[in-house]
């Protein structure tokens, strides 16, 4: 028993001997700390992940190398000179090598001379199409809609900084520039004129730029209310020679393609013009102008119309004048008619007046008496054709024609003459003739001539 109670004590006075050498003996501390501080680790395949590391020497100066044998995730190699107890803090910047989305894990190495460190962080790699959601508020838009509101939103926990915004489409263009923050929202208004628009279906073509690469495009679609107006515009001017003019014009956003027509009576058209040309159809005692019109949203289409008044008043006038001349004619008992023609005279003027009388009536009219006035400067030539004079006075000469049957027809004819030229015009005054009809005593003139010499 002494034996073993010996033995068991030499063991215990060994492990104490052994506890306090472990004690004595120093234990080596990490020759560095490295802190780690993830910036960005959701991107897209043109944005780079950001990481922070810290490093401090605990040890003699040194020079550290941060590396990471990643493919997926490209990083430059980065090289720190330490002295002791030095530290310093330096930014990764992690770029994508592939455009796939999903996690993928990437492994950061620090080493000095005398210790390697590592870090596994998470990446997440996104679409930006996907990442990012816009949506234009209202998509239907109406003729009281006066803009639109672009919104863009990130689903993921995603920033980018001056992500340039193109807008491309038919009623609109326009470039934001954004810096996405993680699930903030951005607005973008974009003023709208439906009535400037064709109505249906239009395109919002969105692309979206990081730095200066195309990262995604989307499109959307808005649907403009259809706003079918044309309206008449009509002003009248002038009295005589009115001018109507027409101007169609399209209020509405929708193109028109239509027949306008404007009636008229036939006669009214003969004096109308149209400006432009028109086609014409007759509808019984009517005249229909017609034009094809085709109009854009705001456009006009124009019409001139030109009723010229005065050539129906003028025909009127005509009218009336011949009217008036054979009521006039109808109600002469005698009708006397003169007209002069030039003769042909070897020295001055020579003139043939020639005179015709018709009963008018269905009466004889008794002792007709014919007398014509001779201009001034003329002389009478003593030779004639038909009846010859009675009497020659000073400045008249008188031809006794005698009695006349019913609807007779005479004439009388004689020849002037001048050695005195005239310039100018010679007027030749009325001839009278003097008769007894069933009324009594009465007077027939006929009517004055001007010959131009």
């Amino acid at each position: 028993m002494k034996r073993e109670a010996k033995f068991f004590f030499a063991l215990a006075i060994l492990g104490l001997v052994m506890l306090t050498l472990v004690s004595v003996i120093p234990v080596s501390a990490a020759s560095f700390d490295a802190d780690y501080i993830v910036l960005r680790d959701v991107v897209t395949p043109n944005q780079e992940a950001l990481v922070e590391v810290t490093i401090k020497n605990n040890g003699p100066a040194t020079t550290f190398e941060i590396f990471s044998l990643q493919n997926k995730f490209m990083m430059l190699n980065t090289l720190i000179n330490l002295p002791m107890s030095g530290q310093e803090t330096v930014l990764l910047k992690l770029f994508p090598t592939i455009k796939e989305p999903g996690v993928y894990g990437v492994t950061i190495y620090v080493k000095s001379t005398s210790e390697t460190e590592s870090k596994n962080i998470q990446i997440t790699l996104v679409k930006l199409e996907d990442a990012l959601k816009i949506v234009a508020v209202p998509d239907h838009v109406d003729k009281e809609t006066t803009n639109i509101a672009l919104t863009v939103t990130p689903q993921e926990r995603l920033s980018i900084d001056e992500l340039v915004m193109i807008i491309d489409s038919d009623f609109f263009k326009n470039s934001y520039i954004l810096d996405v923050k993680p699930f903030e929202t951005d607005t973008f208004n974009i003023p709208l004129n439906p009535l400037g628009i064709d109505g249906g279906v239009h395109t919002l073509n969105i692309a979206l730029y990081e730095n200066g690469v195309l990262s995604a495009t989307k499109n959307l679609d808005i649907v403009v209310e259809k706003i079918d107006n044309v309206v008449e515009e009509k002003s009248i001017t002038g009295l005589f020679i009115k001018d109507t003019r027409i101007n169609l014009v399209n209020r509405g956003n929708v193109r028109k393609d239509f027949e306008y027509n404007i009636q008229d009576s036939f006669f009214t058209n003969l004096f109308t013009t149209y400006n432009p040309d028109a086609k014409f159809v007759r509808y019984k005692d009517d005249t229909s102008a017609t034009w094809d019109v085709n109009l854009g949203p705001q456009e006009t289409y124009s019409v001139v119309v030109r009723t010229n008044y005065l050539y129906p008043l003028f025909l009127l006038l005509i009218v009336l004048g011949v009217t008036g001349f054979y009521v006039n004619q109808k109600q002469k008992t005698l009708i006397v008619s003169k007209n002069v023609a030039k003769a042909k005279s070897s020295n001055g003027l020579a003139l043939k007046v020639t005179l015709h009388l018709r009963n008018n009536k269905n009466a004889i009219l008794q002792n007709v008496v014919l007398e014509d006035y001779l201009p001034h400067i003329t002389k009478l030539y003593e030779k004639f054709e038909h009846i010859h004079p009675s009497k020659i006075k000073h400045g008249s000469v008188v031809f006794e024609v005698g009695d006349m049957t019913p609807n007779e027809h005479r004439i009388v004819s004689y020849f002037i003459y001048s050695h005195v030229s005239v310039l100018g015009s010679l007027d030749l005054s009325k001839a009278v003739a003097r008769f007894s009809s069933p009324k009594g005593y009465e007077e027939a003139f006929s009517n004055r001539v001007s010959v131009l010499m």
